[in-house]
């Protein structure tokens, strides 16, 4: 077989020439953002997140720690690998994930690797959480 692609990301910044708090939130806010796209203005509202790390946690026999977490903005109880908010600025996203396996999972972990880094909704959110197993 010939070269193969691998579709990547390619990160890109336009000039802002107007930001807003269109909403201050209790956790999140909504900002809205005019910038120039390539000769054309536009402009998007997007959720101002914090950003957010989560935790594959495996015991010795490689089974996966999952907790339950009430979603209010979907109604549901959902079981989800341990997770939170980088709320403290500047903070370590590993330093985070820590924190988060210790809080909501009563766990120390032994060994880390990240894993990746996600966008969850890129269309509406500049949210990334970092994945750490």
């Amino acid at each position: 077989m010939g070269d193969s692609f691998l579709p990547q990301d390619e990160p890109r910044s336009y000039e802002v020439s107007q930001r807003e708090l269109v909403y201050q939130g209790a956790v999140w806010d909504v900002v809205r953002e005019t910038f120039d796209f390539e000769g054309t203005p536009l402009t998007r509202d997007f959720v101002d997140h914090t950003g957010a790390v989560a935790v594959v946690a495996l015991n010795d026999k490689d089974e996966v720690m999952m907790i339950r977490q009430y979603r209010h903005a979907i109604r549901s109880l959902n079981w989800e690998i341990p997770a939170g908010l980088l709320d403290v600025p500047g903070e370590d996203p590993l330093v985070c994930g820590k924190r988060e396996l210790a809080e909501e999972a009563d766990l120390v972990a032994t060994e880390w690797t990240f894993l990746t880094t996600l966008n969850t909704t890129p269309g509406g959110s500049n949210e990334f959480i970092s994945i750490y197993v």
